[in-house]
């Protein structure tokens, strides 16, 4: 898979779980997380990363793109337990079970 087939399909979907080690306030001790995203076509990419949290222009560079997916999410915006990150991906794996035999890709980046 190249990098471009791989952000159009992270771009693509609109579902995500998330693993951290702990509750939010651990997060700044050790950002760390690992995601699923996909999973309802037979096709996920389970990633591993650092969520950094953003302020400036990152922040709103993300929100525009956040909210252009979900419009209706604004409101949660004036919550007091809001918080935006961006998670840097150290390791991918892409798997397709669509296929007579599974396809598994994977990918670390440097």
């Amino acid at each position: 898979m190249t990098k471009a087939e791989m952000q159009a399909f992270l771009h693509g979907s609109r579902l995500a779980v998330i693993s951290t080690s702990g509750k939010y306030a651990n997060r700044r001790a050790d950002p760390r997380v690992a995601l699923v995203i996909g999973w309802e076509t037979g096709q996920t990419v389970q990633l591993e990363g650092i969520a950094e949290l953003l302020s400036g222009n990152a922040l709103d560079a993300c929100k525009r793109s956040y909210f252009a997916a979900w419009p209706d999410r604004r409101e949660r915006e004036r919550g007091p337990n809001i918080a935006y990150r961006r998670v840097r991906p150290r390791w991918l794996r892409y798997s397709d079970f669509n296929q007579t035999s599974s396809k598994i890709e994977q990918l670390t980046i440097p």
